[in-house]
């Protein structure tokens, strides 16, 4: 007899022990993980006050694991091998506090880790053996005790129980994580059909593709400051190394779209004092002054009063 109770979409309902909760299927439908509340031990009252956050492991409809007295469990994944991961959010009073914690069970409830990141976590994916486990992390608070964790991607290796690596995420919000184990890579899903991939050594793959997408996802922006720190970004680079003349005119033409945009005063007034700079570059002094003259009626303290006046002299020495 199956010990599965009643399935609606995606929420599942056990009568006998008071459960309800949501459900997923490992990707070979072997086995059902399920996560939400029992509200009585005793059959079937709905009216507890005291409901026990608690994990269902069901291998095909017989139920072989359960874990209760878990602290809010939002997040879980499942394997072929019967492999699972529950992140625990904990209390809202204990955000990211002792209880708010990733972690892996093996079928016989044995744990294989137990994780604290210093941000929340999300998309946590297992590979098919229950070998890996990739997860990708969201802006740590300013409370975190390790910041430096949030935005990333970490591979783990379950086996071992160690973190083989942890990457800045890539610049579009991930959708989904998967596992291309022919290759051996993690492939970060995101917006319009992006994919950026990893290999299990760390290495990134994918940085023309992470740089168009980039260049979408400013050009979208109609605040305008993604597209202007992109290109500063990118100048930056360009001054650090080869500086040929396309690169910087392309550049150029970001921060100036970035300026029709909706960017705050001062952030403007930096975009025209960057412009500035360049025409000042390639001898252009004549737009140097006008870039920077744009730049100080948007903020008198920007600090070019002495370059300004440095180049209305230049320009009257030279009597153009």
């Amino acid at each position: 007899m199956s010990e599965i109770g009643e399935m609606h979409d995606e929420w599942l309902s056990i009568d006998t022990i008071g459960f309800h909760g949501r459900w997923i299927c490992s990707p070979n439908q072997r086995w059902l993980l399920t996560h939400g509340q029992i509200h009585d031990s005793n059959a079937g009252s709905w009216s507890s006050n005291n409901p026990t956050d608690a994990v269902l492991l069901f291998d095909h409809d017989k139920q072989v694991c359960r874990l209760d007295g878990l602290s809010r469990p939002e997040t879980v994944a499942i394997c072929d091998a019967g492999v699972f991961a529950v992140y625990e959010w904990g209390p809202s009073s204990e955000f990211l506090g002792p209880r708010c914690r990733l972690r892996v069970f093996t079928p016989e409830e044995r744990c294989v880790l137990q994780h604290r990141a210093g941000a929340a976590v999300e998309l946590p994916t297992l590979s098919a053996d229950g070998r890996y486990l990739a997860f990708h992390t969201l802006t740590a608070p300013h409370e975190s005790p390790r910041p430096e964790d949030g935005e990333s991607v970490f591979l783990v290796d379950l086996h071992d129980s160690v973190i083989l690596w942890k990457q800045s995420v890539p610049v579009v919000w991930p959708k989904r994580i998967t596992f291309d184990e022919a290759s051996r890579h993690v492939v970060v899903h995101g917006e319009s059909e992006d994919i950026f991939r990893y290999t299990y050594d760390g290495e990134f793959l994918d940085a023309e593709a992470l740089g168009r997408a980039s260049m979408r996802r400013a050009l979208s922006d109609e605040y305008g400051y993604q597209l202007f720190d992109l290109a500063r970004s990118r100048l930056d680079n360009k001054l650090s190394g080869d500086c040929c003349a396309e690169a910087i005119a392309e550049i150029e033409e970001w921060i100036r779209k970035a300026l029709e945009k909706k960017m705050s005063p001062n952030t403007k007034a930096s975009a025209h004092r960057i412009l500035g700079e360049i025409a000042e570059r390639r001898g252009d002094v004549r737009a140097a002054l006008a870039e920077y003259l744009a730049a100080m009626e948007l903020n008198p303290k920007i600090g070019l009063k002495k370059k300004v006046k440095a180049l209305e002299a230049a320009i009257d020495a030279k009597g153009t």
